[in-house]
């Protein structure tokens, strides 16, 4: 390590924020390393106790938030590891320069968003009777976490070292950290992945933008509407109401399967964790888990009580990998919660925002509704507002219309004079918006600025025209036992004439006050398409993927692990989320065709448009348009209906069309002398045939997968053993060197 000292005067310094870098420059099985460099920072001075300190939190991204510590800036980033082997790591740098007699403010803790910052007094801990330099470490590297298919390590860095006694700020520059990893020795949640290879996988996008050194197969993916596979938890009294859903998820590609449960008088969340956990072992592309029902029916987690309120979450039936302390999650969980007719309204509202939106541009509009406090404190220093209006920069540059400003007090530009009210506000969600952010205060029923309630909710006509609304508040999210402003947003009207919002993110909890502001700022980048490798257009890839950034910029601080476990998502993560005017989609292909084929190939003017063949709930096979065409080859028919042909991509307008069936014989699918046995299958099937020897047997899902394949050693029999065989309607197709035959059988 080299050394350097350099003494500088704080007049000295030049005026540019503080900035900082990440560069990799070695990643291996075994070693990956990367350096960190920082800009100078300019002065930011708050006067205490008559005196001037340095308030690195007016000018710093993230800073220390312990209780009465200096509060310095700190940089964090994950490094992803291989599956196997412990890891070590080791820090160097090139030196560091010392800035004398300067006093630094200390953090006022983590505060929670019913309470106002400039409230909170500055108060010194013991830190700053001790002639030490703290923090005291360069870096820090977390115990390793599984992202679904991944394992990785969050790495902090500590470039500023402060002495409170003797006044000096040391600034370290040009950080090198390396992280060793040995195979021989058993590391910390060592993982084996299954499923889809990593570029195939509906996180390719997450693990390109979360690592500093993403898997080489998904640093350049390419981008496709893929969701992976969606599990949908419902109470049976519920279950003929979500058909229609399950049926255009299935129709749209993405398999879907429903596991009806009996409340009595309700599932526990034992009882939810255990069913997501045993269906993501034996289906490893689950991607979205959706909630059907009200906590009375299926109950929320509880992690217990914390300064006198219940921390409830649904995001921990997500949490599938990497022990009780990895909150990275390996699913997309969200909630209809309501009564069956709002659960009917909810589902009414999601058909029509996927297959029918509301005419018009109303989706290029957002709305910023948020407070004038925190000023200095926030995430990136900003207040409220100015967080929000950085946000609504951001939009405008990039594809929307039109922001609506709505804070606390006169804050200039588009803000109206005085303070906002729900009429302003729901006449701008009546003209159309599809994007609601909202920071400040709240509590279960509302929002402070503009007070806006459920009542408000209850005054909205807004048909076909549904927000996706984000809520930095406290207590917005608080379902047990309350009907909260999340459930009135996606409860009202009915299901005739759908209202309110398409989904809703909100903390079950007093909220914290800078973390879950990052979250809007992430979803801001991702939306906007800052990362060229990390587009995801799913709701719940939206929101989720930004709480990884968060959790990821805080590196798993107490906070922010409380923010990921609290934030509940109210609707269904699925969603393809909506952000341009709707086009539609032209497509040309057979109306008709014989029960021998085997492909279907589609004419469509638009490339990126996922086409998708299924037949009785089956998905049978897919393709993406490019150049005009798409080709969907491999067909196996199970019946002579017809097939259903759509055509999906983001902003789009479904394509949908059907292939009529000339007629297949029932010798073709129920002859040939073939006995199939039990249907219902358990642990074993038995298949007897006569005739000619068969020479293959295949077992297909109903997302067209093969997912075993033998060859009978028998003349006349054969019994596989399904033991390890995921429950679910299958199909089983035999094939002899003459003909094939196909067969609906189930699993259970």
């Amino acid at each position: 390590m080299k050394t350097k000292l350099f003494l500088i005067g704080l007049a000295l310094l030049p005026s540019c924020l503080f900035s900082q870098n990440f560069e990799l420059t070695q990643s291996t099985d075994s070693k990956i390393s990367f350096t960190h460099t920082l800009e100078p920072f300019r002065e930011a001075k708050v006067t205490i106790n008559n005196s001037e300190y340095q308030n690195f939190g007016s000018v710093s991204k993230v800073v220390l938030a312990h209780l009465g510590e200096p509060a310095l800036p700190y940089y964090a980033k994950a490094v992803l590891l291989p599956n196997t082997g412990a890891a070590n790591m080791t820090v160097e740098h090139d030196g560091y320069y010392e800035i004398h007699d300067i006093s630094v403010a200390p953090s006022k803790g983590n505060l929670t968003r019913n309470i106002d910052p400039k409230d909170v007094p500055y108060r010194f801990g013991d830190v700053y009777n001790q002639d030490a330099f703290y923090p005291g470490e360069l870096a820090v590297m977390n115990q390793p976490f599984v992202l679904r298919k991944t394992r990785g390590a969050g790495i902090s860095l500590f470039p500023y070292q402060y002495n409170p006694v003797t006044k000096t700020l040391r600034v370290y520059q040009n950080l090198r950290v390396t992280v060793t990893v040995d195979d021989s020795q058993i590391g910390i949640n060592e993982i084996s992945p299954k499923g889809l290879p990593l570029e195939q996988d509906a996180f390719a996008p997450i693990y390109a933008k979360t690592f500093l050194n993403p898997p080489p197969l998904v640093t350049n993916y390419n981008v496709l509407p893929e969701n992976g596979e969606l599990l949908i938890i419902v109470p049976g009294d519920y279950a003929e109401s979500i058909a229609p859903l399950v049926d255009w998820k299935i129709k749209k590609g993405i398999k879907t399967t429903v596991i009806q449960v009996n409340p009595n008088p309700t599932i526990t969340a034992t009882e939810i964790k255990t069913i997501v956990q045993d269906f993501y072992l034996t289906n490893p592309d689950l991607a979205n888990v959706l909630l059907v029902g009200d906590s009375d029916k299926l109950a929320s987690y509880t992690y217990g009580y914390m300064g006198g309120e219940e921390r409830w979450s649904d995001s921990y039936y997500g949490q599938l990998e990497g022990g009780e302390n990895d909150l990275y999650p390996e699913v997309f969980v969200g909630r209809f919660s309501g009564d069956l007719s709002q659960i009917q309204t909810m589902i009414a509202r999601t058909l029509e925002y996927e297959i029918a939106p509301g005419e018009g541009d109303w989706m290029t509009r957002a709305i910023g509704l948020g407070s004038n406090e925190g000023g200095g404190f926030g995430n990136d220093g900003e207040s409220d507002f100015q967080h929000l209006r950085n946000i609504r920069y951001q939009l405008l540059d990039y594809d929307f219309n039109h922001v609506y400003e709505f804070y606390q007090g006169f804050q200039g530009e588009e803000d109206a004079f005085g303070e906002p009210t729900d009429v302003m506000i729901n006449q701008a969600m009546n003209t159309g918006a599809g994007l609601f952010n909202y920071t400040g205060h709240g509590w279960t029923e509302g929002v402070s600025t503009g007070n806006y309630t459920n009542w408000s909710v209850s005054s909205l006509d807004n048909p076909g025209k549904y927000p996706f609304v984000i809520s930095v508040a406290c207590n917005n999210g608080t379902f047990v036992g309350a009907t909260c402003l999340s459930e009135a947003f996606l409860g009202a009207g009915n299901s005739d004439q759908p209202k309110g919002a398409i989904a809703m993110a909100a903390s079950s909890i007093l909220m914290a006050w800078s973390e879950p502001m990052q979250t809007q700022d992430e979803m801001t980048n991702i939306l906007t398409k800052v990362y060229s490798n990390n587009e995801k257009e799913t709701l719940g890839g939206l929101f989720y993927n930004a709480q990884i950034s968060m959790l990821t910029e805080y590196n798993s601080s107490y906070t922010a692990k409380e923010v990921m476990q609290t934030w509940i998502f109210f609707g269904d993560t699925s969603v393809a989320y909506r952000y341009r005017e709707s086009q539609n989609i032209t497509a040309v292909h057979p109306a008709a065709a014989d029960e021998n084929m085997t492909s279907l190939t589609i004419e469509c003017e638009t490339d990126g448009v996922l086409f998708v063949v299924s037949q009785d709930g089956i998905i049978l096979g897919t393709a993406v348009s490019e150049g005009g065409i798409a080709t969907i080859e491999g067909l196996v028919l199970s019946s002579d209906a017809d097939l259903s042909v759509v055509g999906t991509k983001q902003n789009y307008i479904p394509y949908q069309g059907t292939v009529s069936l000339s007629g297949l014989s029932n010798q073709d699918f129920e002859g040939n002398n073939i006995h199939v046995y039990p249907n219902p299958a358990q642990d074993y099937l038995h298949i007897e045939w006569a005739g000619q020897n068969m020479t293959s047997i295949e077992l297909i899902d109903v997302s067209g997968k093969v997912v075993l394949t033998v060859q009978p050693t028998h003349q006349n029999s054969h019994t596989i053993n399904t033991s390890a065989v995921a429950d679910g309607f299958y199909l089983l197709k035999l094939a002899n060197e003459t003909s094939q035959d196909i067969r609906k059988i189930v699993i259970k």
